[in-house]
C-alpha cells in the first residue's frame, strides 16, 4: 500500500508542476503579445480610432488574461485533488473493505463525502474536518464554486461582512483586484496557485501518515 499512495501523491505532484509551469509559458506569450501591442501604438497615429482599439485591448490583455489563465489551472489543479481523495478512498476500499462503501456516504460535494469516507469509514482521524489544512481547502473549494458558478462573485455573503469570511481572508493574502459592490475578484498571482498544491499536500501527507501508521 506504501508504493501506491506514494505513487497516487507523485503523480498529483507531477500534474499540478505541469499545469503551473503552463503559467510561466503563458505569461511569456502575454509578454511578447503586450511587446507588439506597444511597437503598434507607437506606430499609430494617436488621433486615429486603431490607436484606442490598440490601447484598449492592452487594457483587457493586462486585466483579464492572467486571472483567466490561473483561474483556468487552478480549476484544474482542484480536479486534480479530487482525483487523489477518490483514489485514496478505492484503495482502502480494497485493501480494507467495510460494510460501508464509498457510495454510502453523502457529504456537500465531493471532496467532503471522501473526507468523511475517509474519518468515518476508514477511522482516518486526521481525516476529521477541524484541521487548519481541511478549513483552508474548503475555502478554495468556495473560491473555486465562485468562479465556477458565480462568474467569480463571493457567494452567500454582502458588503457588510464579506471581509470576514474565510474566502476573502484567503484571497487578500494575495495580489487580488476586488470589486466591493459585486464582491468579484480576479486573481493575478501565481503564488495563489503554489499555496493550493502545498496545502493539498499538507493534507494529503497528514492522512497518508495515519493511514500508514494504522496498518
Amino acid at each position: 500500500m506504501t508504493q501506491e499512495l506514494y505513487y497516487i501523491r507523485g503523480n498529483f505532484n507531477y500534474q499540478i508542476d505541469i499545469l503551473i509551469e503552463s503559467y510561466d509559458n503563458n505569461s511569456i506569450i502575454l509578454n511578447k503579445k503586450n511587446d507588439n501591442l506597444n511597437n503598434k501604438v507607437k506606430k499609430t497615429p494617436f488621433d486615429s480610432d486603431d490607436f484606442m482599439s490598440t490601447i484598449i485591448e492592452q487594457i483587457r490583455l493586462e486585466n483579464d488574461f492572467k486571472p483567466l489563465v490561473i483561474n483556468s489551472i487552478f480549476i484544474m489543479s482542484f480536479s486534480l485533488f479530487e482525483i487523489v481523495l477518490k483514489k485514496t478512498c478505492d484503495l482502502l476500499n480494497r485493501s480494507n473493505p467495510k460494510v460501508l462503501t464509498l457510495n454510502d456516504i453523502k457529504g456537500n460535494g465531493e471532496i467532503d463525502k471522501f473526507r468523511k469516507y475517509l474519518f468515518k469509514v476508514q477511522s482516518i482521524e486526521k481525516a476529521n474536518p477541524n484541521t487548519l489544512q481541511w478549513k483552508k481547502i474548503l475555502a478554495f473549494k468556495n473560491i473555486r464554486n465562485a468562479i465556477i458558478h458565480n462568474h467569480n462573485k463571493l457567494q452567500n455573503t454582502s458588503k457588510k461582512n464579506y471581509k470576514s469570511t474565510k474566502e476573502f481572508m484567503l484571497l487578500n493574502d494575495y495580489q487580488i483586484k476586488f470589486e466591493e459592490e459585486e464582491l468579484s475578484f480576479k486573481i493575478y498571482d501565481k503564488s495563489f496557485l503554489e499555496d493550493f498544491k502545498a496545502n493539498c499536500n499538507d493534507f494529503i501527507q497528514m492522512i497518508y501518515f495515519d493511514i500508514l501508521s494504522n496498518n
